[in-house]
């Protein structure tokens, strides 16, 4: 997944435990960049499943 880093709106790139391997973490001022974005990561091979969230408010 190194070559996420290359994506031109990602921010970070994290390693987790859980029922996900990798966390993205992007900054997008619009929709149609998002969906860009994800059909890049989609197009990558081993890339099994996405699942994206969107930051509403942020408390700290």
């Amino acid at each position: 997944m190194k070559e996420d880093s290359k994506f031109n709106y990602v921010e970070r790139v994290y390693n987790i435990a859980g029922n996900r391997d990798v966390l993205i973490k992007v900054k997008i001022e619009k929709r149609d960049e998002l969906k860009d974005l994800i059909n890049k990561i989609r197009s990558m091979d081993n890339i099994l499943e996405i699942t994206s969230h969107i930051t509403l408010s942020r408390y700290k």
